[in-house]
């Protein structure tokens, strides 16, 4: 499995090893020196090997090391390739995968969500705004005072005015949805409502 890196960010540590005796195969080798002229990286799409920017590698034990890669090193999206081949001991290769920054702390760091955008074609359009408008009232529920559907159930539900009071009513036309003030004057039966 590919050691998962976000893109061009420093201070990365990595394992590299094991690192075995060139003549037996098997022999543990601590205390190599490995430089960052040592470690080549190849990088999604190059031609050619590149240093580790600074800096080499740490023994840890048992024949385990470990690297710091920097923003140089991970710079680039994808495959990530480290291969290590010193005096006196077999030649390490590890595979790693660079990701953007959202999508490592998405999945790795788990301090961000993955930002995802859907493309519909139009009659993927269409088919959303048909269940909509065709959509029973009847199901809908939790509304707010001053949403669309209240909006909506003046101009489709039975509404009542009496004793200076507007009652729009729910889909079972018997249900107060909302209540409006009506001021009237006597030039105008009805010159304003105000919804409460």
């Amino acid at each position: 499995m590919a050691i998962v890196l976000k893109q061009s960010t420093a201070s990365q540590e990595i394992p590299l090893g094991h690192f075995l005796d060139s003549v037996d195969g098997n022999t543990e080798k601590n205390g190599l020196t490995i430089a960052n002229t040592d470690i080549k990286l190849w990088k999604m799409g190059a031609t050619t090997l590149a240093n580790k920017n600074s800096g080499g590698a740490t023994n840890i034990s048992n024949g385990v090391y470990y690297c710091t890669l920097d923003a140089t090193d991970t710079d680039t999206l994808g495959g990530l390739v480290i291969f290590v081949h010193v005096a006196t001991a077999l030649a390490v290769k590890v595979e790693c995968e660079v990701v953007t920054a959202n999508v490592y702390d998405a999945l790795i760091a788990g301090t961000d969500l993955l930002d995802v955008q859907a493309t519909l074609t139009g009659t993927e359009q269409n088919g959303i705004a048909d269940a909509l408008l065709k959509r029973d009232w009847t199901l809908v529920s939790g509304e707010a005072a001053r949403s669309v559907l209240n909006a909506l159930r003046f101009l489709r539900n039975k509404w009542s005015i009496l004793g200076g009071t507007l009652t729009v009513t729910e889909e079972d036309d018997a249900t107060p949805a909302w209540t409006a003030a009506v001021t009237t004057s006597p030039t105008d039966p009805v010159d304003s409502i105000d919804p409460t």
